[in-house]
């Protein structure tokens, strides 16, 4: 029976590999040292294996159930935050003139994307929202006007098609 692995599973598949990666290159390198092509390459196995290990920390440390795996929303919600937070300091570093600083988070950023897979636009989401919105306002009634009260039963159904919708969009919708 095939298991389909989670995040964390493909995030340590791919932690295995490169430590092995890692093994052969430090291998072929003491026995030539001048290569810098195998230098460079050693240098990239080694920013992916700490970013690997990176991700694997926080998605065990994220885990609220103290098991050891996650919903796969809640490791994508994971995934999507460490992003976020690189990205803002990605920022940070340029306006600081930090490249170098800065350099290092985008290669990590590049490595986390892998691992997220391709999220609907903010358009989709939103257009949902509002056939969602207007088929719930036709159930109540004609000039039936939404209230907050109303976001428990609309944002289930925005929430059941995208799990990683934004709440305050759907609110600001519904509202709006």
């Amino acid at each position: 029976m095939n298991i389909p692995l989670t995040i964390l599973g493909k995030v340590e598949k791919d932690l295995s590999e490169a430590m092995k990666r890692k093994g052969e290159l430090t291998e072929k390198l003491k026995n030539n040292e001048t290569n810098e092509s195998l230098k460079i390459e050693m240098d990239g196995c080694e920013n992916k294996l700490k970013t690997l290990r990176l991700i694997k920390a926080e998605l065990i440390k994220k885990n609220d159930k103290k098991e050891y795996t996650l919903s796969e929303d809640k490791e994508i919600k994971v995934l999507l935050g460490m992003k976020e937070e690189r990205t803002k300091y990605i920022d940070v570093y340029n306006k600081a003139n930090r490249k170098d600083l800065a350099e290092t988070l985008v290669k990590e950023n590049n490595i986390i994307s892998e691992f997220v897979p391709a999220q609907p636009s903010d358009d989709e989401i939103k257009s949902f929202t509002i056939e969602v919105i207007n088929k719930f306002k036709e159930s109540q009634g004609d000039g039936y006007k939404p209230s907050i009260k109303d976001m428990g039963k609309v944002m289930p159904l925005v929430k059941a098609k995208y799990p990683l919708a934004n709440g305050d969009m759907i609110k600001s919708i519904l509202l709006g």
